[in-house]
């Protein structure tokens, strides 16, 4: 026995099913395929939500994503058990906050020191026996430069030595200090730090301080790649392959809360600089920031790019299109209340819209499908 696969089957039947609409609508006469998705099958007298095929000017539009290029972002924390040995060990806590929001940092600069009293007496003490050390080998100095006859070589040997084992304990309580401190890892630019930080608290496990580095300007991989908005059919979607990128285009970007405008570069990684004007002839488009105020830029923007005015032209909303076999139809009310399935050629999208080359005209009225 050969089994048949499930699809062929469902295939089948929604072409019967659509030779029998066809039928009993009355719509033998329209240039229809007789598979179409058995889910938008009507017949008259059923209710369903109609819109206007309209004439009119209309601009399609390119919308990509661009992604900051070389983007690294480290995150400053402290965990329950560091924490626990600051406190315990040393009886050290939150000392200062030395970074603002915006700076840029080196690398092994202080981001938050701690304040230890245990080590700060310890500090303290080495300092002190030190200076004591180097103001008696001054005096014994003076003695001797007075009195030739003394020598109190043996003592200020005996002084520098105290002086090199204060110097050992400076640095060692000097370095444990340090090693309580945070500190950035690598270059970069503060972008967050935690309010509670500010008011001199630390979150146990919560990001303390971000930085991210990067490099200065966007990229979007791959010039054909598909428009980013994918709510209705992509191949309809006007394609960066559309574009003609130049040097020294301007465009509009956004992120979720602010606008900005970007313009085409040359490739940064090439030693030849494009002039403006040059076409870009890659399949990456480079772009920076213009009138940048120096904050920490947004890690991904949308790209918005306005294509030449399509002019006297119909169109539909393009939720009334139903796609099947890469072919596309409508369904078409009828005057005496039916709808029947019309195949359609379509153009670019333009937004909720879709531009109709053949099988509509102005003011025809087309379902929505469930």
């Amino acid at each position: 026995m050969v089994k048949m696969n499930k699809s062929k089957i469902k295939y089948r039947l929604v072409g019967i099913l659509v030779s029998v609409l066809i039928l009993l609508t009355g719509c033998s006469d329209t240039d229809v395929d007789p598979l179409v998705d058995a889910k938008d099958l009507s017949y008259s007298g059923v209710e369903r939500t109609t819109v206007d095929v309209k004439r009119g000017s209309i601009i399609p539009v390119f919308e990509t994503n661009i992604d900051l290029s070389g983007y690294n972002e480290v995150i400053y924390r402290i965990d329950a058990t560091r924490m626990d040995e600051i406190t315990e060990q040393f009886g050290a806590e939150l000392g200062e906050l030395h970074v603002n929001i915006g700076d840029h940092v080196k690398s092994g600069d202080l981001l938050i020191s701690f304040k230890s009293k245990d080590l700060q007496d310890k500090l303290n003490d080495g300092e002190k026996r030190k200076k004591e050390a180097q103001l008696q080998i001054e005096h014994y100095r003076k003695l001797m430069a007075i009195d030739s006859s003394m020598d109190f070589s043996t003592e200020i040997n005996s002084l520098n030595n105290d002086i090199r084992v204060a110097d050992l304990h400076i640095e060692e309580v000097r370095n444990t200090y340090q090693s309580l401190n945070i500190v950035a890892e690598a270059d970069g630019v503060v972008s967050f730090i935690d309010p509670a930080v500010k008011d001199g608290y630390l979150l146990i496990g919560a990001p303390l301080i971000k930085a991210i580095s990067f490099d200065d300007y966007y990229i979007m991989s791959g010039a054909g790649g598909d428009n980013q908005n994918t709510k209705y059919d992509k191949s309809l979607m006007v394609s960066a392959d559309e574009i003609d990128f130049k040097v020294g285009n301007v465009y509009s970007a956004k992120s979720a809360l602010s606008e900005y405008k970007v313009e085409v570069i040359s490739d940064p990684n090439k030693e030849e600089e494009a002039t403006v004007g040059d076409a870009v002839s890659s399949d990456t488009v480079y772009f920076r920031l213009v009138d940048f105020d120096g904050m920490v830029p947004e890690k991904t923007l949308n790209l918005h790019v306005e294509m030449d005015e399509i002019k006297d032209t119909c169109y539909v909303e393009m939720n009334a299109i139903i796609k099947y076999n890469d072919e596309r139809f409508v369904y078409r009310e009828q005057e005496d209340g039916s709808f029947c399935p019309v195949k359609v050629v379509l153009g670019n999208s333009v937004g909720q819209y879709v531009v109709i080359k053949e099988g509509l005209s102005e003011g025809d009225k087309v379902s929505i499908p469930f």
